[in-house]
């Protein structure tokens, strides 16, 4: 078989590919990191704001900025964490305690 003057061009589309390729994935794994953690503050909100609406002692961890507040008759919560990015969360509820 005879490449003549195509020899390596496949190689080079690929190794101009590969760094894009690469870059690439790592944005998606950066952004998916971010959406777990998001997630995990919206777990962690919920539960803040339920045990402070049946009346419980709120023991939050040293990373979290937690900030409660009134918003009419319901009860909210503001919940911050600083990491690549600054992710922030609210919740409201009605108290029951």
């Amino acid at each position: 078989m005879d490449w003549g003057p195509d020899k390596g061009a496949v190689t080079a589309e690929l190794m101009v590919l590969m760094p894009t390729v690469a870059i690439g994935i790592g944005v998606i794994g950066s952004v998916l990191g971010l959406v777990s953690e998001q997630l995990t503050l919206e777990q962690d909100a919920g539960y803040l704001l339920r045990s402070h609406l049946i009346g419980n002692e709120i023991d939050a961890t040293s990373e979290l900025e937690v900030e409660f507040f009134q918003k009419g008759r319901l009860s909210c919560i503001s919940i911050s964490k600083q990491s690549l990015l600054t992710l922030r969360t609210e919740q409201c509820g009605i108290p029951i305690a």
